[in-house]
């Protein structure tokens, strides 16, 4: 019998960590005393070490990256975002059609870059220095003579952290249908981004659009095919309903096959 403990903390998290066990539960998996020795252990995010010492795999729970980030959630084996073994490579496309694909916008072009600015500390991007990138990729868009303007993360200003510019007053919305395209180091707005048809870059295979999208800030390819990206993504996040009832895990069981 495969076992499951539950290494998360804050009551926001064990507000999904609940459905996530009875899910579990459903499909015959073992809930033992949470923060103890199992196959495997559920948390949230990737911050803390003690699930990855005490297990041999860890289901990372995080926001998800389409759709309304608080009522979904991305659910992954051992890693975060684009870290993460999704068991998606072979996934079907009902999901994808169902719940996401019309809202695809055709591929199109527009005016200017829009630089994306991310939270500093966050655990997408640790170790980073986020406002010596944004200064370097800016200073290098100007020198080349390229249009463009920058956007900080709403979280970013409300923490006071130190913006490498002034930010722009478009919403995200607005900006996206009107730029021609997005740099950013990997922020989810990459995959908002692909969603509006606007070419995308990004730094590091973190990114959920890395498959698609430029590597680094330079590499202004078209996107790729964003219909064999859509779905595999739309069996990365779940609803709380589908958690409770165990759908989840007829995909990321597959970790145990």
């Amino acid at each position: 019998m495969i076992t499951c403990s539950n290494w998360a903390r804050s009551q926001r998290q064990q507000e999904w960590v609940k459905p996530v066990l009875d899910g579990l539960s459903r499909h015959g998996v073992k809930i033992v005393e949470p923060r103890t020795k199992a196959d495997f252990a559920i948390t949230w995010g990737v911050r803390a070490n003690e699930p990855f010492l005490y297990c041999d795999n860890v289901l990372v729970m995080e926001r998800a990256y389409l759709g309304d980030r608080f009522n979904w959630l991305s659910l992954g084996w051992n890693g975060l975002n684009g870290k993460a073994d999704f068991c998606n490579t072979n996934a079907p496309s009902d999901r994808w059609e169902k719940y996401w694909r019309d809202q695809m916008q055709p591929e199109s072009t527009g005016e200017g870059v829009l630089l994306i600015g991310q939270v500093q500390g966050d655990m997408a991007t640790v170790g980073v220095d986020l406002l010596r990138w944004a200064k370097d990729v800016g200073k290098q868009l100007s020198a080349m003579g390229v249009q463009w303007s920058f956007r900080p993360h709403p979280s970013a200003i409300e923490r006071g952290q130190k913006q490498p510019f002034q930010g722009e007053s478009r919403t995200l919305e607005q900006a996206l249908v009107q730029c021609d395209s997005v740099i950013t180091y990997n922020s989810n707005v990459g995959v908002l981004a692909a969603m509006a048809g606007k070419r995308v870059t990004c730094e590091n295979d973190g990114s959920m659009v890395y498959e698609i999208a430029g590597h680094g800030w330079r590499d202004d390819r078209d996107l790729g095919d964003r219909e064999e990206w859509g779905r595999k993504i739309a069996y990365c996040q779940w609803q709380k309903g589908e958690l409770s009832q165990g759908v989840f895990w007829e995909t990321l069981g597959q970790k145990f096959q």
